[in-house]
């Protein structure tokens, strides 16, 4: 299926809702020429940056620094955690 893809009378590209798929607010693309055809490409967030570019032993020691330096909180009493008070 063929979509329309218009300028504004700003001279900007809209493309219609939809026709990109699942597009999250503030993504960023890349406009590469290709003959008579434009192609975009959604740039990878810092996240998937990271996620990429270590491995699964890298994440686990980046999960365990994060959860050392959590600050120290009291422990739950034993009340919180019981059955009963779920239910409360």
């Amino acid at each position: 299926m063929a979509h329309v893809i218009q300028a504004d009378e700003s001279g900007a590209l809209v493309v219609p809702a939809g026709v990109a798929g699942q597009v999250q607010p503030g993504s960023r693309f890349t406009v590469e020429p290709c003959g008579d055809a434009v192609i975009l490409r959604r740039q990878p967030t810092a996240a998937e940056d990271w996620w990429n570019a270590t491995d699964p032993a890298q994440r686990v020691a980046g999960l365990e620094e994060w959860i050392a330096n959590l600050p120290q909180s009291p422990a739950l009493p034993r009340a919180a955690t019981h059955r009963d008070s779920m239910y409360e």
